[in-house]
C-alpha cells in the first residue's frame, strides 16, 4: 500500500513546518510506504529545513520514535543531482516541463543596438538574492539597465531582513532605500496579487532585443542542487548571454548537459561560489561589463554568437528526460 504526502518547499525550508511534522508523525507507519513529494524546484535535502532541524534529522526522529523502518518513507525530489546516500528510499525525477516550455515559442534573437541596455533583470517574486541583485544594478547602473521589480518594497514582504542579514555591505541601507522608494518598476501590467507561473516568464521575450544580457536567478540554490527552469531557457531560447545566481556548480552541470557558457568573454569562477559569496562575484562580473561601451558590446556579441546558436540548437532539440540522461553520463 502507498499513501502520498506533498510539502512545499522553498529554497533551504519547508513551508508550515509545524503542520508538516505533526502529519508526518501522523502518517509515517510500517503499515504501508508514505511518499513525500515536493513542491518546489529541486531542494537539496541536507541544506532544506523543516522547522528548526534538517529534514531528514526530522524523518530519521519521527522513524525511530515509532520503531518504523525508513524504507517505509520514500522522498521523490525534483533535484537530478540530489545525494542518494542521504535516504535509504529515494527517487530522483526532475520536471523538465518548465525549462523545455519555450522551445516552440517565439523568440528575439536581432538586438536593436541605436537603443540597448547592457544588462536586464526582472523580478516578479522577490526573495533576498533577487533584491540585493535589484538594490545594485538601481544605484550603480539604473541608466544600463532594464529593470522589472513587480513589488512595492516599501509595502511588501520581500525578503529584505533575509538580505540585510545575510549580505554584508556598509552602503546596503541606503541602497535598499534608493531603490524601494522606485518600486514598483513594471514592464508588463498583471493584478497586484498575479501569481507568477513559469508561462508567464516567457512573454518577456518581446524585451531581447533591448539588451545585450540577462542576470538569471534561479530559485533553488542552497547546497548540491540543479533545477534549471524557466529562468534559464529563456535567454537560452533568445540567443542571448547570462550570468546566473544558482547553486555551486550549475554552470558546470548546464556544460555536461552540452550548453557553453561565457568564459571566454568574462570571469565565470563565480560558479565555483554560493550564496552571497556568488553574488560578490557577480557583481565583479558586472562592473566589469558594464565598463565596456555599446561598440564593445556589439563587437562582444558578434564573437559569441557560434555559442549563443549552438545553445539554441541544443536547446530546441531536447526532449523529456534528456538532461537527467545527461547528467548521469
Amino acid at each position: 500500500m502507498l499513501k502520498k504526502y506533498k510539502i512545499k518547499v522553498f529554497d533551504g525550508y519547508c513551508d508550515q513546518a509545524d503542520t508538516v511534522i505533526k502529519d508526518l508523525d501522523r502518517e509515517i507507519s510500517n503499515d504501508y510506504v508514505l511518499e513525500i513529494a515536493f513542491h518546489g524546484e529541486g531542494l537539496s535535502l541536507r541544506d532544506t529545513d523543516l522547522g528548526q532541524k534538517n529534514i531528514i534529522e526530522v524523518l530519521k526522529e519521527i522513524c525511530q520514535r515509532k520503531n518504523v523502518n525508513e524504507t517505509n518513507v520514500k522522498l521523490v525530489s525534483g533535484n537530478p543531482v540530489e545525494d542518494k546516500t542521504v535516504w535509504p528510499n529515494i527517487e530522483l525525477y526532475y520536471d523538465d516541463s518548465h525549462f523545455l516550455y519555450g522551445q516552440t515559442l517565439k523568440t528575439t534573437n536581432t538586438k536593436n543596438w541605436n537603443n540597448i541596455n547592457h544588462f536586464a533583470f526582472f523580478v516578479g517574486a522577490s526573495r533576498w538574492e533577487r533584491l540585493w541583485i535589484s538594490c545594485v544594478l538601481y544605484n550603480e547602473h539604473k541608466e544600463k539597465t532594464l529593470l522589472s521589480f513587480h513589488k512595492n518594497a516599501r509595502l511588501h514582504n520581500v525578503d529584505k531582513e533575509k538580505m540585510f542579514r545575510l549580505c554584508a555591505s556598509n552602503n546596503l541601507v541606503n541602497y535598499f532605500e534608493n531603490f524601494s522608494k522606485a518600486t514598483p518598476i513594471v514592464l508588463q501590467t498583471r493584478p497586484e496579487d498575479h501569481y507568477f507561473a513559469h508561462s508567464d516568464a516567457y512573454t518577456l521575450n518581446e524585451f531581447y532585443n533591448r539588451f545585450f544580457l540577462e542576470i538569471v536567478t534561479e530559485s533553488f540554490h542552497s547546497g548540491t542542487t540543479f533545477c534549471p527552469s524557466e529562468k534559464t531557457a529563456r535567454p537560452i531560447s533568445n540567443e542571448t548571454p547570462f550570468i546566473l545566481f544558482g547553486p555551486k556548480h550549475f554552470l558546470k552541470h548546464l556544460n555536461k548537459i552540452g550548453f557553453k557558457t561565457f568564459s571566454p568573454w568574462w570571469n565565470e569562477q563565480y560558479d565555483e561560489c554560493s550564496g552571497y559569496e556568488r553574488l560578490k562575484e557577480i557583481h565583479k562580473v558586472i562592473n566589469h561589463i558594464s565598463g565596456k561601451n555599446i561598440k564593445e558590446l556589439e563587437k562582444m556579441y558578434e564573437e559569441m554568437k557560434p555559442v549563443l546558436a549552438h545553445n539554441l540548437k541544443l536547446y530546441k532539440s531536447l526532449k523529456h528526460l534528456d538532461m537527467e540522461y545527461k547528467l548521469l553520463i
